[in-house]
């Protein structure tokens, strides 16, 4: 299989600094660029021909591409083989940093581990990650330009992922991708940003909407007390303002439906 993304940036890989900073990387392995918004490459190419479920999150952080690169540029100066080199990489950085730990969390509350047939979904990210394919709907990191700090930020879903032209081409993109995905494979969408994005999908017969379980809400640290109430781990009286009783109680609801429609499958 060609994979013509690491083509392009394979020497880039190979010559990497052990300890490279945020600028060289984003430097090093930009995409594309505007006045506001930046494309990494990301070597997340790898497609699991056996999985069962895809994990859709928004785009890789800096914290999966800097881990996924890292990964990438080890394996491929010890002379490991691309498609090899780039499973490694994508196991390594997928979903990697704090908000792993949360995801597994949330997987396990709506039942897929029990879809699965496994005893925890910490095992998709180990000894079983032959059923999952990890991916987000903008592929490769996605950094939004902030102007009064004069940084490049992880985008968040500001501007709209489906208004903007830059953003919308590699949604569709993606929706291009799921024709090499495995027949029946289901997509998890990992919040309202990937749920919208879904949602264009399914309007312009790029997926399937029966294969889609969307309201999950995203592992990302800055949710983590509403992580907490969706995971029933905070009562509703000690929640602070910033999540309403209303949402905490939707949550159970959504949960709860998740659960039942992938248990029916």
């Amino acid at each position: 299989m060609q994979y013509p993304e690491l083509a392009q940036f394979k020497d880039a890989a190979l010559t990497l600094p052990s300890n490279p900073s945020k600028a060289t990387i984003q430097e090093t392995f930009c995409m594309a660029k505007t006045a506001d918004l930046m494309e990494v490459y990301t070597p997340f190419e790898f497609v699991n021909k056996a999985a069962r479920v895809a994990i859709v999150g928004i785009t890789p952080g800096f914290t999966q591409v800097q881990n996924a690169i890292l990964s990438l540029s080890d394996a491929l100066k010890t002379g490991m083989a691309d498609e090899k080199a780039l499973q490694v990489a994508k196991q390594t950085g997928a979903f990697s940093g704090s908000l792993r730990k949360n995801l597994i969390d949330l997987l396990n509350s709506i039942g897929l581990d029990q879809y699965l047939g496994i005893a925890d979904c910490a095992e998709l990210f180990g000894n079983r990650n032959d059923l999952i394919q990890s991916c987000s709907i903008l592929k490769n990191g996605v950094f939004k330009f902030n102007k009064r700090k004069g940084a490049w930020e992880n985008y968040n879903g500001t501007p709209d992922i489906i208004k903007n032209d830059f953003l919308r081409n590699r949604v569709e993109r993606f929706g291009k991708q799921t024709a090499q995905f495995p027949k029946g494979i289901i997509y998890i969408a990992l919040g309202p940003v990937v749920t919208s994005a879904f949602e264009y999908l399914i309007s312009q017969g790029a997926v399937d909407s029966k294969s889609v379980f969307s309201g999950l809400i995203h592992p990302a640290p800055g949710n983590n007390e509403r992580i907490a109430a969706w995971l029933e781990r905070k009562p509703f009286e000690l929640l602070s303002a910033k999540t309403p009783r209303a949402i905490a109680e939707s949550y159970l609801q959504t949960k709860a439906s998740l659960r039942k429609r992938l248990l029916a499958l």
